[in-house]
């Protein structure tokens, strides 16, 4: 296999495409494995959260009267920290099975938040309400609970966007020299014209970089270019 862009008619569309100011994307097949890999994200922080909401539950039952909250609620922050830097170090790394352990990592801190959040909550609700004492702030750190969840499941997505892309430009890159006249053609005269047209136009460095512009960032539009 070989990069489009090594060949003369796939470059003339790039040339008539950044001469006429236009946005070019590259073709992306579906990504491999996104169902599978979203549905273990969720099922890590179903299970974590699920563990952790039983765990504090039954350490409460049987520590009734002398149960500090405020210990779980430090575990929780300390937990919820953990995540946010877990998921930041995946998305800021290159693609890697590294970034993928993380990204699974803070989807089960996620849980674990989650699932420490939704007992402090129903405990508030059980003792004051669901107004009152600071029971609605309670539940409004459950839905951040909920939120870092999701954005755990967007950072293990964003991980396998991000290795499909370095794939996919790898394979633009096979047999391409980053040189718009070093294309090749089946016809010799199909190239000849080409380049004499793409020469004479005064483009020809233009293009170069719009070619390279879309292998590094998947698309190339005038203002990237």
């Amino acid at each position: 296999k070989c990069s489009i862009y090594s060949r003369v008619w796939c470059a003339y569309e790039a040339f008539l495409a950044c001469s006429h100011s236009k946005v070019i994307f590259t073709a992306s097949a579906p990504v491999p494995k996104l169902t599978r890999n979203v549905l273990a994200v969720l099922t890590a922080e179903s299970i974590s959260a699920l563990a952790c909401f039983v765990w504090s539950l039954q350490f409460e039952v049987m520590s009734w009267g002398t149960y500090d909250h405020a210990a779980i609620d430090v575990i929780r922050r300390v937990v919820s920290v953990g995540a946010f830097a877990l998921m930041f170090v995946s998305v800021s790394i290159e693609p890697s099975l590294a970034a993928h352990l993380l990204a699974g990592a803070a989807s089960v801190f996620s849980g674990v938040f989650l699932g420490l959040q939704i007992h402090l909550t129903v405990v508030m609700c059980v003792q004051n309400g669901f107004f009152g004492n600071y029971t609605s702030l309670r539940v409004l750190d459950t839905m951040m609970g909920l939120a870092l969840c999701i954005a755990a499941l967007l950072s293990e997505v964003d991980v396998l966007f991000g290795s499909a892309h370095v794939r996919e430009a790898e394979q633009l890159r096979n047999g391409y020299t980053g040189k718009l006249q070093d294309a090749q053609s089946s016809k010799p005269e199909d190239k000849e014209k080409i380049q004499a047209e793409v020469s004479a136009s005064g483009l020809e460095k233009d293009v170069d970089d719009a070619i390279q512009v879309l292998l590094d960032a998947g698309m190339s539009t005038p203002t990237l270019r």
